[in-house]
C-alpha cells in the first residue's frame, strides 16, 4: 500500500510540473477565455417598471393541530367510513383507518404534524389491471363532481379555487424493444386547488380530488395548514429598496 501512496504522489507531481512547463512561469494560455463583452464599463438601466405593492401585509401563523384516534375517527366518518385507527409512523405521525366493510376497501390517513388528511379507494385509484379505457368525465364535469364532494364531507375550503384538471394516473401496455407503448390508458383524473392569501398566492400546499371510472372520486389529499392572522408589517417601497 505505501508503494501504490508513493507512485500516485509522483504522479500528481509530475502532472503539476508539466503544467509549469506548458506554460512557463508568468505566462497565460495563448487563447484566454474572453472577457465579457462591455465588463466594468459604464452604468447599466433596468427598462422596466417597479412593481405595485401595498404599504403593509398580514402575517399568519400556523394554527397547531392536536390529531387523536377519536379526531381521525372523526374525519373519517365524514367518508363515510368506520373502524379503528392506529399509529402506523412516528415519522410522519400518520394515523390510519381501513373500513374493511367496504367493497373495495376505503381507508383515510391523518398526519398528526401537519394535519394532513388523504383518503383512498386504492383497488379504484391504482388498479393492478386496466383492460380497456376507464369513463372518466370531461374536466367541467370532474370539477363539479369534485366540488360537490367536498361540500359534502366538510373537507371544501372557502379560500380554494380549481387551478388545473388533468389525467393523473396512466396505465401503458408496452412492448418489448418498442419505442411507443401499444396500449395507453387514462385511468384517474385531478382536480388539484390552489389558494391565495390577500391576494397572493400559497405555495408548496398540496389539495386534489382524484376521480376514476364513472366520475367516483376514489382519492383526496390535502395538505393545507391552517393559518390565522398574527398582526402586519410593514415594507419598503422598491424605490427605497433601490436606493
Amino acid at each position: 500500500m505505501p508503494r501504490k501512496i508513493g507512485a500516485l504522489v509522483c504522479l500528481a507531481l509530475a502532472i503539476i510540473a508539466r503544467c509549469a512547463w506548458v506554460l512557463g512561469q508568468g505566462q497565460t494560455p495563448a487563447n484566454p477565455l474572453p472577457a465579457v463583452a462591455g465588463a466594468g464599463e459604464g452604468t447599466y438601466s433596468l427598462a422596466t417598471e417597479f412593481p405595485e405593492v401595498q404599504d403593509s401585509y398580514t402575517l399568519y401563523r400556523v394554527v397547531p393541530v392536536t390529531i387523536t384516534e377519536d379526531r381521525v375517527r372523526e374525519i373519517a366518518e365524514w367518508f363515510g367510513l368506520s373502524g379503528e385507527s392506529k399509529a402506523v409512523s412516528e415519522v410522519t405521525g400518520e394515523f390510519l383507518l381501513v373500513d374493511v366493510s367496504k367493497e373495495p376497501e376505503e381507508q383515510v390517513s391523518v398526519y398528526a404534524h401537519s394535519g394532513a388528511v388523504a383518503y383512498h379507494i386504492l383497488d379504484l385509484e391504482l388498479p393492478t389491471e386496466v383492460t380497456q379505457q376507464p369513463d372518466l368525465p370531461t374536466n367541467a364535469e370532474a370539477e363539479k363532481i369534485a366540488l360537490a364532494f367536498l361540500e359534502k364531507n366538510g373537507m371544501k375550503s372557502p379560500d380554494a379555487r380549481v387551478v388545473k384538471t388533468e389525467v393523473n394516473q396512466k396505465q401503458e401496455v408496452w412492448k418489448s424493444g418498442g419505442s411507443e407503448p401499444e396500449v395507453s390508458y387514462d385511468i384517474t383524473k385531478a382536480v388539484r386547488f390552489g389558494r391565495s392569501l390577500d391576494g397572493l398566492p400559497v405555495y408548496g400546499d398540496e389539495f386534489a380530488a382524484i376521480l376514476g371510472d364513472g366520475g367516483e372520486v376514489v382519492g383526496l389529499a390535502k395538505t393545507w395548514r391552517e393559518v390565522a392572522p398574527d398582526g402586519n408589517v410593514s415594507l419598503r417601497s422598491p424605490e427605497e429598496g433601490k436606493q
